[in-house]
């Protein structure tokens, strides 16, 4: 029991002798600043008539900025100083420290006398206490994090590798070493700023008043919907430039959702939008390359939770409208229903094998666009949208969410300054991928027919089956195409990050060029997470994702301190096997050997596992 409560943090209330001398009645509870108290939480929200306050204020912005700061206000008097898993993390158990205490304090005793059989055997026996009191509280740890899921356990392995997504030293444009954070943050938000000299803009007059049977024009709210959106969303406290998280709209989604529902509807019917939803919080995200060269980070935005919401609803009535017109191009596998990576692979894979069937070979091109969703030209977008048949209430809202943005770069717990940008889709937004998907739809229109292509969002390739260079050419000539559709559409292609892969028996490796620059031809290529080679083999992608499991394996059972096999095996499942298992229909083994490379991985695991809880394979 005490183990219990010091574990726990439980704090004993009363201090007075209830029996003669004796404290015989005891009250524990959790200190109050660590209680998250959501029934109180929603009493207080309910009290609060929040519809007839919104009615005071006459502007979409003055009403959201008042509903945002009154729940904010009672859920800060209503949730911990601190979170609750960082408080309890931090802090071993009473016993744990005043066994650590003894211990060093007979350690001292031990060196300053060495001869004192005595103390030697206290200070191991008060050792022993101490691991098996500490292998006691890691495995309580481990096995509760585990249960929570495949991320947690990720993000529990990389804590305990020390893997850190921290931004290390940049070197700017003259070659100075910036080390301190805000200036870092203020370093990568310039180059995430685009020069609006670089953008084409679209001359084209954007009618919102467009309306017939034939478009997308308004989209309906209700109680109900609301509700079963705000259900859905994650348990955690999310970074958001109005600082309401989405445990507050899950746990509160009962007495908030009227509220929320009101606020939408008139945020579409006014074809207004609040101002904190064109504020984004970009965490840069290292992509390849050097560190220290700040174009090569990803920038991902944080927008508001209320946004995304919001966001959810206008995208699945835009992909619901746009999958009845039949609009995307049957080899755009990018975001959409009973699309993937896989599909898109397993597709291309089919045409590859049915070319070197006729004894054909084939020539694939990868394109790499350069900061594809942010240089996207957002008049060209809206015309694009617009001739989707999407247009009125809901058009102007992609207008308003996509105009006037700002943001600022967050390193750590420093901000950079606020810029303005006039170009592209917010990444990590809910409606980016949609609108770069319909931007990029008709790319492959003037293709020649003898061109195949796929398309991942902004992944796209270009490949050719051939027997004579007459037909290779037609590629080289598709690559012009390309440059003319990327001049028209203020889009630039990396050069330097595409490349060429020749596949099949005595394929002579053509040379092919963009902008009189060669593109590199390699032996395999990653491509959507599948190492493709030459001979279609897949041997050095699977050789590679076995070796990636076997270090896993030593990392996962070097980390984890639990005996408990059920714990390892869920540990194992989440972490390793979906490695193992990513796109198996594409790189379907059928050589022996492989196969049991692959097998064994697993073998190798349930042996560590034996041995590690003390059986053999016979006692099982």
């Amino acid at each position: 029991m005490i183990n219990f409560i010091s574990q726990t943090h439980l704090k004993q209330h009363i201090t007075i002798p209830t029996r003669e001398n004796n404290i015989l009645d005891l009250i524990f509870c959790r200190p109050h600043e660590l209680v998250y108290d959501v029934d109180n939480l929603n009493s207080a929200l309910a009290q609060v008539n929040l519809d007839e306050l919104l009615n005071t204020c006459f502007y979409v912005d003055t009403k959201y900025n008042l509903f945002t700061e009154t729940i904010y206000k009672l859920f800060n008097a209503s949730i911990p100083l601190k979170p609750i898993n960082k408080v309890i993390k931090s802090k071993y158990s009473d016993k744990i420290k005043s066994l650590n205490k003894e211990k060093l304090r007979l350690h001292r005793l031990v060196k300053s006398n060495p001869d004192n059989t005595e103390l030697k055997l206290q200070s191991k026996i008060i050792t022993r206490q101490l691991g098996k009191e500490l292998r006691c509280f890691y495995y309580n740890q481990e096995n509760s994090l585990i249960k929570r899921g495949i991320n947690s356990i990720h993000k529990f392995v990389k804590n305990k590798l020390g893997v850190k997504n921290e931004i290390g030293i940049l070197l700017d444009d003259d070659g100075t070493i910036i080390t301190d954070p805000k200036e870092k943050c203020d370093l990568i938000a310039k180059a995430f700023q685009l020069p609006t000299s670089n953008h084409v803009e679209n001359t084209n007059k954007i009618d919102f008043s467009v309306s017939s049977p034939n478009t997308l024009n308004d989209i309906d709210f209700t109680i109900l919907k609301v509700l079963q959106s705000l259900k859905y969303l994650p348990n955690r406290n999310s970074t958001s430039p109005d600082n309401i998280p989405y445990i507050l709209l899950k746990n509160c989604r009962e007495v908030l959702a009227p509220s929320i529902t009101g606020l939408f509807r008139l945020i579409l019917d006014s074809m207004q939008i609040p101002e904190s939803w064109r504020m984004s919080i970009i965490i840069p995200i290292f992509k390849k390359g050097e560190k220290t060269d700040v174009n090569n980070y990803r920038p991902i935005s944080l927008t508001c939770t209320l946004c995304r919401v919001f966001e959810r609803f206008i995208a699945n009535h835009i992909l619901n409208f746009l999958h009845e017109k039949n609009f995307f191009c049957s080899e755009q596998f990018g975001f959409l229903k009973t699309r993937s990576t896989t599909t898109l692979l397993i597709t291309m894979l089919e045409e590859f094998y049915n070319s070197l069937d006729r004894n054909n070979k084939i020539d694939v091109i990868y394109l790499d666009f350069k900061k594809a969703f942010d240089m996207v030209p957002i008049n060209i977008l809206l015309n694009k949208v617009m001739n989707a048949g999407i247009g009125g209430k809901v058009l102007k809202f992609i207008q308003n969410f996509l105009t006037r943005r700002t943001y600022k770069v967050k390193i750590g717990n420093e901000f950079s300054s606020s810029f303005k940008t006039s170009s592209g889709v917010p990444q990590g937004s809910v409606l980016g991928p949609i609108l770069f998907s319909i931007f990029i739809n008709d790319l492959p229109l003037g293709l020649p027919n003898e061109i195949s292509y796929k398309l991942y969002a902004d992944d796209v390739k270009l490949y050719i089956s051939h027997n004579n260079d007459a037909k290779r050419e037609i590629l080289e000539e598709s690559l012009k195409l390309i440059l003319d559709w990327t001049s028209k559409n203020g889009l630039e292609l990396s050069i330097n990050k595409c490349s060429v892969l020749h596949i099949g028996k005595h394929n002579n490796k053509k040379e092919y060029k963009l902008l009189d620059n060669i593109l590199e031809s390699y032996q395999n290529i990653r491509d959507l997470g599948i190492i493709i080679d030459k001979g279609l083999s897949f041997d050095d992608h699977i050789n590679k994702i076995i070796r990636n499991a076997y270090f896993k394996i030593y990392q996962l059972l070097r980390i984890l301190k639990t005996r408990d096999s059920d714990t390892l095996l869920r540990a194992y499942k989440a972490y390793i096997r979906p490695q193992l298992e990513y796109a198996t229909e594409v790189w379907n083994p059928t050589k022996k050997g492989l196969i049991n490379e692959i097998e064994k991985v697993q073998k190798h695991f349930t042996r560590r596992l034996f041995k590690i809880i003390g059986l053999t394979p016979n006692q099982v």
